[in-house]
C-alpha cells in the first residue's frame, strides 16, 4: 500500500517528516509513504479540487481551522474506531 502525504513548510518540518517516513518504512514495510513537498499556496490550491473530487491525500497535516472546515464537509475520515482499537 502506498499513502500520499503532501506537505509544506520549512527545513525543520522537512527533516522531521523525512525521519518519520523513514521510521515508518522500517516499522511497517508493507506501507510506503509518497511524500509530496509543495509550497503552502500550492498545497491549498491543489487540496480543494482533490477533496471535492473525492480523492483527498491519504495523510496530511494543517491548522485546526483548516481541518475543522474540511471535517464539516465530510472530507476527513473518522478515525475513532482505529484510535479506540489501539488503546
Amino acid at each position: 500500500m502506498t499513502l500520499r502525504y503532501p506537505w509544506w513548510g520549512g527545513e525543520p518540518r522537512s527533516v522531521a517528516i523525512e525521519k518519520t517516513v523513514a521510521l515508518l518504512g522500517k516499522e511497517v514495510p508493507e506501507t510506503a509513504i509518497k511524500p509530496e513537498f509543495t509550497e503552502c499556496e500550492a498545497f491549498l490550491e491543489t487540496f480543494q479540487p482533490l477533496a471535492s473530487g473525492g480523492n483527498p491525500p491519504d495523510v496530511f497535516r494543517n491548522a485546526v481551522a483548516f481541518l475543522r472546515k474540511h471535517d464539516e464537509r465530510g472530507v476527513l475520515m473518522d478515525l475513532t474506531s482505529q484510535a479506540d482499537a489501539a488503546i
